[in-house]
């Protein structure tokens, strides 16, 4: 990981063999090249965050011959200090397919087998840094080369985490629990949700993180959960004050290196009823019954909770439903979680995240999982 005088996230190596993992999963798949140009596998690959998605950036990865980055003029410069990749091209805005069409034929790329990201069935096109009109121009400037789908590939790249990567998510976590635990600490009732959240930010910054709450706009995802909010819905923190007995879950996560945590944690605002620490027992269990299925070899379709990946984003491939076939490797990164739904119209839900390991897992969210206490107000 960086240091405090270093603007490369990590050292060369680590992009070196990415680049290698992808080349032989290129040379498998009969491409030549990937054109790169989604915010986060951009990032992935080259180390640089493109500074807006208005000046799109993208890298070009040949099975043969050295990496090229397309910049704007605007953002080269970064591309140049962060990034690993020594060959840059500069282009003026907007981005046009003619700039495109020179990267590939600086390459040698004319007349070659291009994958790019154009029909990734989990985020789209709209990820791509490069707009349909364009895309669609430069297969028409360049009729010999035959563009194809590689999105699937790209994440089978980014589905199974590195060493260095997976030291990022555990981090995150840690930032994520120990701003958790401070929240809890310090909210009490007749708190409004929105000055929970402010705590909740804060703690977030304090402990170490980029970004609080995955770099979306608000203080975070969490609710308080009663019979007046839609079950299993998550909501922004608004002016509704905590009382006693009510439920405050918080499920969201802090950002490092570009990492995401994704996990929840649920306290209750004075002392739990019976029915409050029952329902978290069983949450509990069922939870704990579906970490015993995870390890490398078993289908992801067996675990008996709600998973998705997690990484460069909260939430990302392998999902449920689309990847139920697929058997676990050593080093990917999972979200799981379980909700039960109560009768009197209360919601306890319980997420972790995990290394599948080849054992077993190794446990992200080591914060204590169980149900937390706010004290009332004076």
């Amino acid at each position: 990981m960086k240091d405090s005088h270093d603007f490369h996230e990590f050292p060369e190596d680590e992009y070196r063999a990415r680049y290698e993992r992808a080349r032989g999963l290129m040379a498998e798949a009969g491409l030549d090249a990937l054109l790169v140009s989604e915010e986060h596998n951009y990032r992935y690959f080259t180390g640089h965050l493109p500074p807006t998605k208005n000046r799109p950036t993208l890298v070009v990865l040949p099975l043969e011959g050295p990496p090229l980055i397309l910049a704007a003029t605007y953002g080269s410069a970064a591309a140049r200090q962060m990034s690993w990749v020594t060959d840059i091209l500069e282009y003026e805005v907007p981005l046009r397919a003619e700039y495109l069409c020179d990267a590939l034929a600086q390459a040698g790329l004319d007349g070659k087998a291009i994958g790019t990201e154009a029909h990734d069935r989990f985020f789209g096109a709209a990820g791509m840094g490069i707009s349909h009109g364009e895309y669609g121009r430069l297969a028409e400037l360049m009729p010999r080369a035959r563009f194809q789908d590689a999105s699937e590939l790209i994440w089978r790249l980014r589905m199974v985490k590195s060493h260095r990567e997976q030291e990022c998510l555990a981090k995150v976590c840690e930032i994520t629990g120990r701003a958790y635990q401070r929240t809890f600490t310090e909210a009490r009732s007749g708190m409004t949700e929105s000055q929970v959240g402010r705590i909740l930010i804060s703690a977030m910054m304090d402990e170490g993180a980029d970004l609080p709450s995955q770099g979306r706009p608000g203080p975070c995802a969490f609710l308080i959960v009663d019979a007046s909010r839609p079950l299993g819905q998550l909501h922004a923190p608004t002016e509704k004050r905590l009382a006693l007995g009510d439920l405050l879950h918080i499920d969201t996560g802090a950002i490092y290196n570009g990492y995401c945590a994704d996990f929840s944690r649920l306290a209750t605002v004075g002392p739990p009823s019976e029915e409050q620490q029952s329902q978290w027992l069983e949450v509990r269990r069922r939870m704990d019954q579906a970490l015993g299925v995870v390890r490398a070899g078993n289908r992801l379709g067996d675990i008996s909770v709600h998973w998705h990946g997690v990484g460069l984003d909260g939430v990302e491939p392998p999902f449920v439903g689309n990847h139920d076939e697929l058997l676990m490797e050593p080093g990917m990164a999972l979200a799981l979680e379980e909700i039960i739904y109560s009768d009197g119209g209360e919601t306890y839900h319980l997420e972790e995240n995990v290394i599948v390991t080849e054992s077993g897992y190794k446990l992200l969210t080591e914060v204590d999982s169980g149900l937390y206490l706010i004290a009332a107000g004076e």
